[in-house]
């Protein structure tokens, strides 16, 4: 695995990273990730060697995975941040910008991730080598230097993915009243399936629906006062733009509509 290099003049920040999560979340994502959005999060597996930890836990919960994060530093910074998702990778996404800009607030990166991660190198613990014995030197009095503790790094908010679109599938029992040439009114009655797409954060949806109904016309023969009413199938097929307001849905469309024309006579 390569390391990725950090900018001339940046000071690296060892890093320790502890991730759990369910085993159908992708392997090593939540590292790779990190260090493609900061240059400056070096990773590390010796607890003494870092100045910064880094947590993170996913559970399924159903069909949502539930992610909570952890960031501390050695100047005593803290931060934690929640998110669920349908999708592993989703979290994974959210959590790994979340600690980067905590870890790297001014050089962190943004941007969308690409296609393919370059793999990273995490330095692992040095093997102890034997110590010799050493003489203690005759200790010197040194001055005493106060030492500046860095800023705290205040909690960064990571904004919420935004919804996706919702899906409505609903069947319908339609009473007809409909007038042909005859100027005449006829009835009938139908059942219609129909599917509702409604974008996100919006009232305006689009709906297509499917029906199918039996419908019956007036027949009027030569003979006088002699009227038939012959029954007979029909079909629909429409699409319209509603709006959402609660269990008033009003629509404006266009249909097509197959039914079968009755001629009779000499």
């Amino acid at each position: 695995m390569a390391l990725l290099a950090a900018t001339p003049g940046t000071e690296r920040r060892p890093t320790r990273v502890s991730v759990m999560a369910p085993a159908d979340c992708p392997d090593n994502q939540f590292e790779r990730e990190l260090a493609f959005r900061s240059d400056r999060v070096q990773l590390v597996t010796e607890e003494s060697a870092a100045t910064a930890w880094v947590e993170l836990s996913i559970s399924r919960k159903g069909r949502k995975f539930d992610g909570q994060l952890k960031v501390r530093t050695s100047s005593g910074g803290a931060t934690s941040k929640k998110l669920s998702s349908p999708k592993c990778e989703t979290v994974i996404a959210a959590m790994s910008l979340a600690a980067a800009l905590v870890l790297d607030p001014e050089g962190a990166k943004l941007g969308p991730l690409p296609a393919v991660l370059p793999p990273v190198e995490v330095v692992p613990e040095p093997i102890p080598e034997p110590v010799a014995p050493v003489v203690e030197p005759v200790a010197e009095v040194k001055p005493v230097v106060d030492v500046v503790s860095p800023p705290v790094i205040p909690k960064q908010e990571l904004p919420e993915p935004p919804p996706a679109a919702r899906t409505r599938w609903s069947a319908h029992a339609l009473g007809l009243v409909f007038s042909a040439i005859s100027g005449q009114p006829d009835v009938g009655g139908a059942l219609a399936v129909e599917l509702a797409v409604v974008p996100a954060d919006s009232v305006v949806s689009f709906v297509s629906r499917l029906s199918g109904g039996v419908l019956t016309g007036r027949i009027v023969s030569s003979d006088a006062g002699r009227v038939q009413y012959p029954v007979y199938f029909a079909g629909q097929v429409s699409a319209a733009l509603g709006l959402e307001l609660g269990l008033l849905r009003p629509e404006i469309g266009a249909f097509a509509q197959v039914a079968p024309v009755i001629m009779r006579g000499l």
